[in-house]
């Protein structure tokens, strides 16, 4: 989801709620499944053109038909919905230890891909070819390049080289004890 920047203005204005003690809440609009997204854009839109007091909106797919908007107050949710076709804010705040399962589906959960080792390709250097028309091929590096690699392919029993220009990606070096 992309990141909304918030104005001078808003920034003070959340200064001056997290000193007073108020907090921002959470609201939920009610609006068709179809226009969630068209729903956020929207609110994106209003919140810089009429400097509303809303710091964030989000969707979660767990929730169909529901768009989640941060603001200072229900006035400012209620503006900035206002005309969008069948958006209903509900009359009362999300409760804040909902929102915290709600946030949950927003953690990013992956596994760390292993790093490749930088493959280091040298002037006669054995290779295999992993992938193109030559895959499987072992050949001979003749010159290297920044992401191309000029390969003798051991020519076709006349003697002569086949050379061809390769991507660097696409070859990897093999041990001397595998040829």
């Amino acid at each position: 989801m992309e990141e909304c920047k918030i104005s001078e203005s808003q920034s003070e204005a959340i200064e001056k709620t997290e000193i007073s003690g108020e907090r921002p809440e959470v609201f939920a609009v009610k609006v068709p499944n179809r226009s969630r997204t068209k729903l956020l854009f929207l609110i994106r839109l209003r919140t810089k053109i009429k400097d509303l007091p809303i710091y964030s909106a989000f969707l979660n797919e767990d929730q169909e038909g529901l768009v989640f908007v941060e603001a200072k107050n229900k006035n400012a949710v209620v503006e900035a919905v206002r005309g969008f076709r069948y958006a209903s804010v509900l009359s009362e705040p999300v409760k804040p230890e909902r929102i915290d399962s709600y946030l949950e589906a927003f953690k990013v959960k992956y596994k760390e891909k292993p790093k490749e080792e930088e493959q280091v390709l040298n002037v006669g250097t054995i290779v295999k070819v992993v992938k193109g028309p030559f895959s499987g091929t072992k050949a001979r590096v003749v010159s290297v390049r920044e992401d191309k690699v000029w390969v003798d392919l051991g020519g076709g029993g006349g003697g002569g080289a086949q050379l061809v220009e390769i991507k660097a990606e696409s070859v990897r070096p093999i041990s001397p004890e595998s040829i």
